[in-house]
């Protein structure tokens, strides 16, 4: 195993696992069970927990990438994966955001430039099963892709096979189960649908853009 963060904790059960993260990073908690997994990050990480249990999973974290008090939890005791991967792209901001990989060869991919306010909840499955009556299993988690640019607020809860397009905005406590691929548009509601089209956004405080505005 690899482990270049001096302020980190790691626990690492299995061969071949890699763990490599700037040595300026707090990592609360690190702890990987099985065999050749990674966790690769060009970002300082603060506080962040990250749990892998399971076979071949990575996790890729692109640079000047800002994540504070995160979970990341692929896979579990009773329910060990392989194969899942999880991207979050070059300047993506994250604050108390949880997410959560329970199902093999499950992909979620979080891109450029997104930002996710606290309590936000990335979950690639539904955790139980749900059956036809021929007992297949119907909500087979498969991956969530979230475009560029693109900004949760408070509390946004986004399931297992969801595609939200470039440039989008979901509202503050928005459940979203299902894919919106328009680039610019609001999100909102439970379940989460199309509020307002033709916008964008800025991390920019209204108060300082309007007096840009004024000059």
């Amino acid at each position: 195993m690899l482990f270049l963060s001096y302020f980190s904790r790691v626990k690492s059960e299995g061969s071949d696992n890699i763990v490599s993260i700037p040595g300026r990073g707090k990592v609360r908690k690190i702890s990987i069970k099985g065999d050749g997994n990674s966790i690769t990050s060009k970002s300082i990480l603060d506080s962040m927990r990250i749990s892998i249990i399971g076979d071949r999973n990575r996790v890729y974290i692109a640079e000047n990438t800002s994540l504070m008090n995160d979970t990341i939890h692929i896979g579990t005791d009773d329910c060990p994966v392989c194969e899942c991967s999880l991207i979050i792209g070059q300047d993506s901001k994250s604050n108390g955001s949880t997410i959560m990989m329970l199902e093999d060869k499950s992909v979620i991919e979080i891109g450029r430039d997104c930002s996710f306010a606290a309590g936000a909840q990335i979950w690639c499955t539904d955790s139980h099963s749900m059956l036809d009556t021929n007992n297949c299993v119907t909500n087979r988690g498969r991956y969530i892709k979230i475009g560029d640019h693109v900004w949760c607020g408070l509390d946004v809860k986004i399931g297992k096979n969801v595609i939200i397009a470039d440039n989008c905005m979901v509202g503050w406590g928005s459940i979203v189960t299902k894919s919106f691929e328009e680039n610019n548009v609001l999100i909102a509601g439970n379940p989460a649908k199309i509020v307002k089209t033709n916008i964008c956004w800025d991390l920019a405080r209204p108060n300082v853009l309007l007096k840009k505005a004024e000059h």
